[in-house]
């Protein structure tokens, strides 16, 4: 038995941010710090993002994603026999926010939580199929909502606490849904290859909440190191890809559209890649 995707859907937070808005809010919070006019865009080229509202959680981007996809697909709410919400942002530490998902989707199955950073949705996937492959389901929605905004670090005191932070002021609020569902075997999902290097787990943190940092302020932003997170892709390089694909029969040359997050395209192809020698990297042409 397979997973068949039978649907996907998004959706972004309504309200937009600008860069130049985000920088004059960072220099109004910091006082005598605030970055160069100008600089965020020319590192990054971002001229907006979507921010939630005050009002919204996490787990409202997911629902309203889930709700469309449900309409597109004609599915009803009795259909889904399993919700996974795959994210790396959560409403609370407890209960887990697949509950929340559920209850305001109306739904009466078994939930659960995948959180993973940004490999969040794709091991939903993962979870999913190995699942629908087991027969113990057949209709499972993954649905994730991301709030960065919440864990955006506003007041700066120095230098070296704007590049730690710098991360948060280029990403969006959004909300994603798929629905696999049970088909034969050998269609759907072909497969999955992952592969980590845990020792480099302070490379992005958001650490508070948990045991470590329960109720420290200082420990609600988000963090990472750019330079190390270049360095673990690097170490890693593209052996989980040749080896996935060689593992599946395929190549690349059997992809009509080739996704990789930007902040890894270099570190795990190298340029190696064929369709991707051609794009324009410094204007943020990348392949798709």
């Amino acid at each position: 038995m397979g997973a068949h995707l039978a649907g996907t859907a998004v959706q972004l937070a309504e309200r937009r941010l600008t860069t130049a808005e985000t920088e004059r809010r960072i220099r109004a919070a910091s006082g005598t710090f605030g970055p160069p006019e100008g600089l965020i865009k020319r590192l990054t080229g971002i001229e907006s993002r979507h921010v939630m509202g005050d009002h919204e959680q996490a787990s409202d981007l997911a629902v309203a994603a889930a709700r469309k996809l449900l309409a597109e697909t004609g599915t009803s709410v009795a259909e889904v026999d399993l919700l996974l919400f795959a994210s790396a942002s959560q409403d609370m530490v407890e209960p887990a926010t697949a509950h929340i998902v559920a209850a305001k989707l109306e739904l009466r199955c078994p939930v659960m939580d995948v959180k993973n950073a940004c490999n969040s949705m794709l091991n939903g996937i993962e979870v999913a199929d190995a699942l629908i492959a087991t027969g113990r389901y057949q209709t499972v929605l993954v649905a994730g909502g991301e709030a960065p905004s919440r864990a955006v670090r506003w007041s700066v005191p120095d230098l070296a606490s704007f590049v730690r932070t710098f991360p948060g002021y280029t990403l969006s609020d959004a909300g994603s849904a798929m629905l696999l569902t049970a088909g034969a075997a050998g269609e759907g999902v072909l497969g999955c290859g992952f592969s980590a290097d845990s020792s480099q787990w302070e490379v992005g943190t958001l650490p508070s909440g948990g045991s470590a940092h329960p109720r420290d302020v200082e420990f609600s932003y988000f963090a990472m190191d750019g330079a190390r997170m270049k360095a673990a892709f690097l170490s890693l390089g593209p052996e989980i890809l040749d080896g996935t694909l060689d593992r599946l029969g395929l190549s690349w040359d059997d992809f009509a559209v080739i996704g990789v997050s930007s902040s890894g395209v270099d570190a795990v192809f190298g340029g190696d890649l064929p369709a991707y020698r051609g794009a324009d990297r410094s204007a943020g042409d990348y392949p798709a």
